[in-house]
């Protein structure tokens, strides 16, 4: 079991009225794609906060998913960071929900930070 590091990196506005979901993908190890689709939303505090799903589109179980939120600037500098942790395994050719709160900013940056593989098949 190994933690891969990808640079998988997309900006959009975070306004959910304007901006449509946003994908972004991590290859694994074992020839597989870990997808992410998030969009912005608030949290029922108002703050801000991302939601969407991970797909698993391999063959193996991955756990300790970690998503790396950046706010960013109306000139694309940062201004916060936090890490939205995905609470559950996802099984292969499964999709996960995950919900987060990230810092406000006029845009995100969400990248698939590490994944662990552990099992294969129908169970860990």
């Amino acid at each position: 079991m190994g933690w891969l590091f990808v640079l998988a990196l997309l900006a959009l506005p975070a306004t959910a009225s304007a901006q449509p979901e946003a994908t972004v993908s991590a290859a694994t190890s074992d020839g597989g794609n870990l997808g992410v689709t998030w969009s912005p939303t608030t949290t029922r505090r108002g703050t801000p906060a991302i939601e969407g799903y991970v797909a698993n589109e391999s063959g193996s179980w991955y756990r300790r998913v970690r998503i790396g939120v950046e706010a960013l600037d109306a000139d694309g500098r940062k201004t916060g960071e936090t890490t939205v942790y995905v609470d559950q395994p996802v099984p292969p050719g499964s999709r996960v929900y995950f919900v987060g709160g990230v810092p406000p900013g006029q845009r995100h940056r969400v990248s698939v930070l590490s994944f662990e593989r552990f099992g294969r098949g129908a169970g860990p």
